[in-house]
């Protein structure tokens, strides 16, 4: 199903029903944060073709409304950092607080960027570099979702990099 960026603020119900259907087969539930609509499209896809449930939004304002608004788990928050509006690193900060169970995995595009280099700091976030092959990015994910378990059984709390 393809969205596009004046409309997926309205899909939320249909994608909620998507999620809450197949959460039980899905093996996770991603918030996917990118302003650039191609690149949303394209990471979407590979998610969806590996068997997660992903929620889209095109910036942070859109982000934030459909954490609020889903009710399930929200595992991981797949997040570019450069952003028109709110930076990905200051939402990573809110869906943190907001929901504590979610683990971040920020992408940029930019090798020498000072707010991916707070995020891993200051969050513990792990990181893709963009562009990135289909692989790299379910590694990346599958690093993050394994980190964030292994640590949950263990009571600690995940941190590092991805890539």
């Amino acid at each position: 199903m393809h969205r596009n960026d004046s409309n997926t603020i309205g899909q939320d119900e249909e994608t909620a029903t998507l999620c809450a259907g197949s959460q039980a087969e899905a093996l996770a539930t991603i918030l996917l944060v990118e302003d650039e609509r191609k690149v949303r499209e394209v990471v979407r896809e590979i998610l969806e073709l590996k068997g997660h449930c992903v929620l889209e939004a095109a910036d942070a304002a859109e982000a934030l409304h459909r954490c609020e608004r889903h009710q399930g788990p929200i595992h991981l928050l797949l997040t570019d950092v450069q952003m028109p509006g709110m930076n990905g690193c200051r939402l990573a900060e809110l869906v943190s607080a907001a929901r504590g169970e979610t683990k971040v995995l920020l992408m940029s595009g930019y090798a020498d960027d000072a707010l991916l280099r707070h995020g891993i700091e200051t969050l513990g976030a792990a990181y893709i570099q963009k562009p990135f092959l289909p692989g790299s990015l379910l590694n990346a994910v599958q690093a993050v979702l394994e980190a964030g378990a292994a640590a949950s059984a263990s009571g600690g709390s995940p941190a590092g990099q991805a890539a």
